[in-house]
This record gives C-alpha cells, sequence and structure tokens, in this order.
C-alpha cells in the first residue's frame, strides 16, 4: 500500500489547472480561508464566524483555498467536513499544526516546511489570482507599517488628518489568518487583498479577549463572495 503524501510539492497539476480554470471564470478572485475551524467554539464569537465561513463554503461562487493542518488533511477529517457541508470549488493546502507555515513535501519522514510562506502568494499567483479575498482562524494585532499603508491606500479616508478607521492604525497582521494576510501583501503580487467581513477571528492582545473584526464595511462583500458565478 503506497503511503499517501501530503504536501504543495506533492499537489497534480490537473489539480492546479482546474484551479486555474475556476479563477479565471470568477475574473481572478480567490478566496483564503485559514484554518476555518480551528479550535472550535472556544469562543463566544465562533457560532457567528461559523455561520459567515459555513456560508462561503457553501455558496460561494469564487475558488476558495483552505489552508488547513497536514494532519486534518491526511486523515480526511477536513474532507469530510467540507463534504458535509457541500462545499464547492475547494482547494486544500496543507500547513503545520497550529501555523500557517505551509508544508511542502516530506522527505526521510520529515516534514519540509516553508515558515516563510513565500510558495504561498507564488502559487495563488500562478494560477491567476489577482484579487484574494481573506478569512480564518487567528486574526492578531499588530503595528505592521507595511500593512497598514497598503490598507490605508485602498481604504482610508481622512477626516482632520486622521484616519475615519481604527483598524489602519492597529492593522491585523498575525496569527495564522492575520499571518497568510500580510504575506499576501508582502509579496506584492496582488492587485487586491482584503478581509471578509464576519469571517475571521482576532486575537486583540491590548485589550486582552478574543473578538470578531470587521474591516469597513463595503456593502455586498460577502454577499458578492457566495453568489453563484454565471459563466459569461
Amino acid at each position: 500500500m503506497v503511503k499517501r503524501q501530503i504536501g504543495l510539492d506533492y499537489i497534480p497539476e490537473r489539480k492546479l489547472n482546474r484551479l486555474r480554470e475556476r479563477v479565471e471564470r470568477a475574473g481572478g478572485k480567490l478566496i483564503v480561508i485559514v484554518h476555518p475551524f480551528y479550535r472550535e467554539g472556544t469562543t463566544k464569537y465562533f457560532e457567528k464566524y461559523e455561520k459567515a465561513v459555513e456560508a462561503l463554503l457553501r455558496k460561494s461562487s469564487w475558488p476558495i483555498v483552505v489552508l488547513e493542518e497536514a494532519g486534518k488533511i491526511k486523515n480526511g477529517s477536513i474532507q469530510g467536513r467540507l463534504r458535509k457541508l457541500g462545499a464547492k470549488s475547494v482547494f486544500l493546502i496543507p500547513t503545520t499544526s497550529g501555523s500557517p507555515s505551509i508544508q511542502r513535501r516530506v522527505e526521510n519522514e520529515r516534514p519540509i516546511i516553508d515558515s516563510e510562506m513565500d510558495s504561498l502568494p507564488s502559487q495563488l499567483e500562478k494560477v491567476g489570482a489577482k484579487d484574494v479575498y481573506v478569512a480564518g482562524m487567528y486574526a492578531i494585532r499588530e503595528n505592521e507599517p507595511v500593512v497598514r499603508a497598503y490598507e490605508s491606500m485602498l481604504f482610508a479616508k481622512k477626516k482632520n488628518g486622521k484616519s475615519k478607521f481604527k483598524y489602519l492604525e492597529d492593522p491585523l497582521a498575525g496569527g495564522c489568518a492575520g499571518y497568510t494576510y500580510a504575506k499576501l501583501i508582502h509579496s506584492k503580487k496582488f492587485r487586491k487583498v482584503m478581509w471578509i467581513p464576519n469571517a475571521k477571528i482576532g486575537f486583540d492582545s491590548k485589550i486582552g479577549k478574543e473578538r470578531p473584526y470587521t474591516r469597513p464595511k463595503k456593502k455586498s462583500l460577502l454577499k458578492r463572495a457566495v453568489l453563484r458565478f454565471r459563466r459569461k
């Protein structure tokens, strides 16, 4: 019996081509969800978050890349959850346990890890992603100048010389979801990188409690993400 090999380097080209076709049909739009059900139910905000994420997985017309722990991919638990939801257009990329670091391959029974996550933006660029929408757990507040500048460029509306939105001054750029978000921005490979409202849970180290995080409202962003894409 051949051992199942889990890693980004083992993903067959036919699957990458299928993802490429879906991204092209979606006009370059792609959703990345990081560890969607990690520590399920451990925060009172999880139910609201779960509903948003499950709505994306069930109904999104845009292709979805899910970053999930390699162990959960290997034992089939995440695939079972996705099947139960009736998730569509989902592509799995393995990470290490409790970290967004990408597992590339296994050599001599030891995983080879891309801890800098350079392979993720490169792979998403190769399949044609131009606008990347991010969700998942966790997003941690870190004063990240590059991320703040990028967010300001896209969304800031200055009032009396100050940003209208607090998150522009105190961005989410750490934790599994936040680190992934920051890495996508730092790569400079995409024309847009955005959070999906309510589809994330953050840990604010300044106030010491978990809470959901919503970026400035962009009406119909979540709605657009779950509408069925019609082929031209």
